[in-house]
């Protein structure tokens, strides 16, 4: 059978689209960077690009969960996403007590331990390649991962010695480091005025603190167990965070 030439056109842009998409989803599954084969590989490229990714994933997963990548047992579903409980009693009448006391070092630490294993991954992953084009690589030590939660962003960064050596030319490696926008600094310190004032006057005066800081939407539904989910979003940058509050509930029937 003959194609004309538009059809044969239309024929080689459909292939060339399931290749990019199949590569798109590749990429993904992965997460973390594609390496070309045959590209010159740059370390500190490549590991900043490998632990941003991973931080940006774990952001995405803690901030609709009140901070947390998974459930941790204390949590409450709203709209399909299990909301932690951030100040909680099981009890009626009494104010709820403030289940993270270290609320900001949590966070550090749920992102440290989402972002380590794939960055331990992608150096496994960037010594194969790089072995491939002939280098010879070695790490003198293990992943050292470290996070800071800043004002307007969060900060990763790895300690590692590592050395490539080809036709008798060593370069060395040992700091790495990414930095990602993020408003989880400005959303969790509104987490912690909220869960200060519920625990101590049974309520946050969400009104009144928008109209001190328009910076922050914030939306309160209540739910049939004297649950509230906070909705905190931060109008610069329309990142949104959830958390759940349970105290000065009053027992049913009354």
């Amino acid at each position: 059978m003959n194609f004309s030439k538009r059809g044969k056109v239309t024929i080689w842009v459909i292939v060339a689209v399931a290749i990019v998409a199949v590569i798109g989803f590749i990429f993904f599954i992965s997460g973390r960077p594609t390496l070309i084969s045959g590209a010159q590989i740059n370390p500190n490229s490549y590991i900043d690009t490998c632990m941003k990714d991973a931080a940006a994933e774990a952001l995405e997963k803690m901030l609709p969960q009140g901070g947390f990548v998974d459930a941790n047992g204390n949590s409450k579903m709203h709209d399909d996403i299990d909301v932690s409980y951030l100040c909680y009693t099981s009890s009626y009448y009494f104010p709820c007590i403030n289940q993270h006391p270290a609320y900001l070092n949590e966070l550090k630490n749920e992102i440290v331990n989402y972002v380590q294993p794939r960055t331990e991954q992608c150096f496994n992953d960037m010594k194969t390649a790089m072995e491939k084009q002939g280098y010879s690589v070695t790490f003198d030590s293990p992943v050292s991962l470290d996070a800071e939660i800043m004002p307007e962003k969060v900060r990763v960064s790895a300690a590692r010695k590592m050395s490539a050596a080809k036709q008798g030319t060593t370069q060395a490696y040992s700091d790495f480091e990414a930095e990602i926008p993020s408003s989880l600094f400005e959303l969790a310190n509104v987490a912690v005025k909220i869960v200060n004032d519920e625990a101590q006057y049974c309520t946050f005066g969400y009104v009144g603190y928008m109209a001190a800081y328009p910076q922050f939407d914030i939306q309160l539904d209540r739910m049939s167990d004297s649950t509230k989910i906070y909705t905190i979003k931060d109008l610069d940058t329309n990142n949104e965070m959830n958390i759940a509050i349970r105290g000065c509930a009053s027992a049913p029937g009354f």
